[in-house]
């Protein structure tokens, strides 16, 4: 992994200001002016792209995760998960948290869901010919300029902030939107035994925790002062090895056997 990306960034095929970008929102005005080819990106934002880009011709498509060999089964992959980060906490000062309780519960109904979703029959979306719902102009091109993740936040409910079940076809709910929605089935087919995928329901003891944050600190100030000098050529990789060795010596393979015995615990009591 380390080789192949020090040597595509040695060819010019890595952006030489990569350890500087936070984000995709972070190098923009090269998506937008056809410098990059590549990126992570929502399929919200491919009409942003296309519309700023020089090109009349742009096309942003989706692109399955990689394989060196036809029907390889990957065991780490990006897939879509279907989870929002949204959630909402009750105050313990709460006056009424059954009633609050209650009003949570109603947005993952089928009618809390779909008014969370689309909001104002009229206002925020009607029903096209089909009889389906339609996101109104109001929504897309709002006249005040507020974009559709505030006015969600206002009318609807803004699932990367807010809990809920979210309808997902909402955010593609216009004239060409199914080209959008479609790429979610291309990131979808993925074929994968997620066997290196973390658990995230495994837990450690008092002691490991105690043992982990022993070693974590030196570990971390190394790996961060050393792995990325691997990939921009300023290391080369015949020092890889010390540089594992070194890591190993800090307590690395302590914290492997820690969580290897953690995961083995999670495995035998939930089979």
């Amino acid at each position: 992994y380390a080789s192949t990306l020090a040597q595509w960034n040695k060819e010019g095929l890595i952006d030489p200001g990569w350890t500087g970008y936070y984000m995709a929102m972070s190098f923009e005005n090269y998506v937008s002016a056809g410098t990059t080819g590549f990126v992570f990106m929502q399929p919200m934002n491919v009409i942003t792209h296309e519309t700023a880009a020089p090109d009349p011709d742009t096309r942003w498509e989706p692109v399955h995760n990689p394989y060196l060999r036809e029907g390889q089964t990957l065991h780490f992959a990006y897939q879509d998960t279907y989870l929002n980060y949204g959630h909402t906490c009750l105050s313990a000062k709460c006056s009424n948290i059954e009633l609050a309780l209650t009003w949570c519960d109603w947005r993952y109904s089928t009618q809390g869901s779909f008014f969370s979703s689309y909001g104002v029959q009229g206002l925020t979306w009607d029903y096209n010919d089909a009889g389906e719902p339609e996101l109104t102009e109001f929504s897309l091109n709002n006249e005040n300029g507020i974009d559709f993740g505030n006015l969600c936040n206002i009318y609807m409910a803004n699932f990367l902030a807010e809990h809920g079940m979210e309808i997902y076809q909402r955010k593609y709910a216009f004239k060409g939107g199914e080209r959008f929605r479609a790429m979610h089935d291309v990131w979808a087919d993925v074929n994968t035994d997620k066997a290196y995928q973390w658990p995230s329901a495994v837990t450690f003891t008092a002691d490991q925790e105690s043992e982990l944050a022993g070693y974590s600190g030196d570990i971390v100030t190394f790996i961060a002062e050393n792995f990325l000098a691997f990939l921009s050529g300023n290391k080369p990789m015949t020092e890889w090895n010390a540089y594992v060795e070194t890591l190993n010596s800090l307590g690395w393979d302590e914290v492997r056997r820690i969580k290897q015995e953690a995961y083995d615990a999670f495995i035998a009591a939930n089979g």
